[in-house]
């Protein structure tokens, strides 16, 4: 063992991801069940990570560790709002990938809705960069929840974010120097916008058929979040269901890859 770095809180932390770039840096992404965790460096040192209020059920975490176990910076994101003492929804970080010439951080979430309950106050969910009580982006997330996708730099601040809405998943990411960014998801019989990071909508993907989840795919130009592409795998039939666990990108950039499980007959 080299080294062995922790996070510790007063719920559990179902680990999502685990990443390494070029320099040995290690990314973990994570949901926490409560805000304001413990997070501990190989030293044994305590790292106290700055952002804004968060007061949620689930927290969402990004957090980056040098090659000697050193904590060098924690994102944690979620909902903010309560109503009635009913905490916000859960929220999680899903995914990243990294690009080892910048050590520019892409990530990939769900910001879940209100799911039938009403929240009082603007937004569900901000966005803070590293450091920063200051709310770099805020998400109101609807239905079952938002995709939403950002860009951090190496010293964990957002450059863009970006969301799909609404989804069930934010699931996997990819990053290709040549050829951008791409995320996968699933959404169930509903029809999904998609929004470029200024906010403006790309477009939209069309419901699937009843009781079916059905694949989005979603590129991004990975120096400004503007969408440049997006399509979906939909099930044959209703009941039948695709729910993506991994995606990649050739070095060319030119294809892409996704594994997804699949249930209930054929598909297309």
């Amino acid at each position: 063992m080299l080294f062995r770095s922790r996070c510790n809180g007063s719920g559990s932390i179902p680990w999502e991801r685990v990443r390494v770039d070029s320099a040995g840096n290690v990314y973990f992404v994570a949901r926490a069940e409560w805000a304001n965790q413990t997070y501990i460096s190989s030293n044994d040192a305590n790292f106290t990570p700055v952002y804004g209020p968060v007061n949620s059920f689930g927290e969402g975490v990004l957090a980056k560790i040098n090659s000697s176990g050193i904590f060098q910076w924690v994102v944690q994101t979620g909902t903010i709002q309560q109503d009635g003492g009913r905490s916000g929804r859960v929220s999680s970080i899903n995914d990243v990938a990294i690009d080892d010439a910048t050590g520019d951080v892409y990530m990939v979430g769900i910001m879940n809705g209100p799911g039938g309950q009403s929240y009082s106050g603007p937004a569900y969910c901000n966005l803070y960069s590293a450091g920063s009580t200051t709310v770099f982006k805020s998400f109101v997330p609807v239905g079952g929840g938002d995709c939403v996708v950002a860009k951090l730099n190496s010293s964990g601040v957002y450059q863009w974010a970006s969301n799909v809405s609404p989804t069930w998943s934010g699931a996997t990411i990819a990053y290709s120097s040549t050829n951008g960014v791409i995320v996968t998801g699933y959404y169930t019989n509903t029809t999904i916008s998609i929004y470029n990071s200024s906010g403006t909508l790309y477009g939209t993907l069309p419901a699937g058929n009843s009781g079916a989840s059905d694949v989005y795919v979603v590129k991004y130009s990975a120096s400004t979040g503007t969408v440049t592409g997006s399509l979906k795998l939909t099930s044959a039939a209703a009941n039948q269901s695709y729910v993506p666990s991994s995606c990649a990108l050739d070095s060319s950039g030119a294809y892409a890859y996704i594994a997804s499980t699949y249930t209930g007959g054929s598909g297309t």
